[in-house]
């Protein structure tokens, strides 16, 4: 079998198409939330409504995005006697998607704004669409590929010239898998240890707060590998050595399996809430911290491939990674820090993915023919990632209350007036960046290229 057979093509396009439409829903949405923050149209927007576009908003950005790009890599991966093919997951992915969406406009629901994974209360529609999902995303991980990939010496797959797929990134692959896991079983366990005499806002809270910081390790992680195949792509041809990659993508599982054991101490403890927090500080920055630096490095040593879109997709999600690090470091209260920080951290993650998307359809034979093509391409990145970082250090510096829209929100400095508009303006450009990704991506598909040279 060629090396071309390893490779599940069909499957791995699905779930990027998953990918893609779950991240056009939640830009979509993000406008709301944009609008019912700004100064001077926030009037405009029903804070009830709000709500609930940011809970569909956050599962979708969060979660949905972030997961489906992991399955789309899974089924990237080179392995020898590839099972068959099979259309269950991607299926269920989509029939959940169709239930979260229902369930917004169900007149019985109610908005439960818990941090990492909000929820609709009062809706079985919606826990079933959520549950859905994750069976089709478990539905790839456990399809068995994780274990069949093929020798590192073979560790190529090559179709139209594209060639991709560093040993290190599979071992990424992995820890981003087994995290995401973990965080399925942090739920589980919370499940059992939280009160249900507890109010919604507080039971979703204790019940979703250890498990969602899991799955951060899953997608910074997923972040990471996804930065060494644009690497890759960009003709570094040996981004770690083997044994380097698996010890330090490991260190990320020992934090949370420490953490798993607090658990057991019941979710209403201080010692379950504060462990989430301190496994998140001191587990992910000091072990994605050498990775960040060593892309640095990398990137340095091929200043002539700075013009490429890979290059500017990377060096935009390094830049943004590094301010939710600082963001995240500066956090003392419950207020717009909290939201800045991690919305760093999921624009640096986000641009990542876009970037690859753009490689994994090279490698596939959709290729940036047009010179203007390739600029607004290589601008793309920019103009989204730079978006974000406005976003966010705008966030930061009005350090109002969290989750307020509408008139519930109250504007009494002028430092908050200034935080806003910045986000405001951030926010724009942040739309701006994921419509000309989304352009780009149709043409590219459609084969509709600009004139060449």
């Amino acid at each position: 079998m060629s090396q071309a057979g390893f490779v599940d093509r069909v499957n791995a396009l699905r779930w990027l198409a998953t990918a893609v439409f779950s991240l056009a829903a939640a830009g979509i949405l993000s406008l709301v939330l944009v609008l019912g923050r700004l100064p001077f149209t926030q009037r405009l927007i029903s804070p009830d409504f709000a709500r609930k576009c940011l809970v569909i908003h956050v599962n979708l950005a969060l979660g949905i995005w972030f997961s489906c790009i992991l399955c789309a890599l899974i089924y990237l991966l080179p392995v020898r006697n590839p099972r068959r093919r099979g259309f269950a997951p991607v299926f269920l992915t989509w029939l959940g998607l169709g239930m979260l969406f229902v369930s917004a406009f169900l007149p019985s629901t109610r908005a439960v704004i818990s941090n990492y994974v909000p929820v609709l209360g009062g809706s079985v529609l919606f826990f079933l669409g959520l549950g859905l999902v994750v069976l089709g995303v478990l539905g790839v991980v456990g399809n068995g590929r994780l274990v069949r990939v093929v020798s590192f010496q073979d560790m190529l797959w090559r179709e139209g010239g594209g060639s991709v797929l560093p040993c290190a990134a599979v071992w990424g692959i992995r820890v981003a898998v087994l995290s995401f896991c973990l965080g399925l079983v942090g739920i589980g366990l919370s499940y059992m240890y939280t009160p249900s005499s507890l109010s919604a806002r507080v039971y979703y809270e204790l019940l979703f707060w250890g498990g969602g910081h899991i799955f951060q390790f899953a997608n910074v992680a997923t972040a990471i590998s996804v930065w060494w195949i644009l690497l890759w792509h960009l003709g570094v041809e040996e981004v770690w050595q083997e044994r380097v990659s698996f010890f330090l993508f490991f260190l990320f599982l020992l934090p949370i399996v420490l953490f798993l054991r607090t658990i057991f101490y019941g979710t209403t403890s201080p010692l379950y809430y504060q462990g989430a927090i301190d496994m998140m500080r001191w587990g992910i920055c000091p072990v994605a911290t050498p990775f960040l630096l060593i892309c640095f490095w990398l990137l340095l040593r091929r200043v002539g491939t700075f013009r490429s879109f890979a290059a500017s997709a990377t060096i935009t999600s390094l830049v943004l990674m590094l301010t939710s690090f600082i963001l995240g470091f500066l956090i003392t209260a419950s207020d717009t820090l909290i939201p800045a920080h991690y919305h760093a951290s999921l624009g640096s993650i986000t641009v990542a993915y876009m970037g690859l998307i753009f490689c994994v359809l090279e490698w596939f034979g959709y290729r940036f023919w047009g010179r203007w093509q390739r600029r607004l391409a290589f601008w793309q990145p920019v103009l989204y990632g730079g978006g974000q970082f406005i976003f966010a250090v705008g966030f930061g510096y009005a350090r109002m209350l969290r989750k307020v829209y509408g008139y519930e929100q109250q504007i009494t400095t002028f430092s908050q007036y200034i935080g806003l508009v910045l986000m405001g303006v951030g926010g724009l450009f942040a739309i701006l960046g994921g419509v000309l990704f989304f352009v780009l991506l149709w043409q590219k598909v459609r084969g509709e290229f600009f004139e060449g040279d």
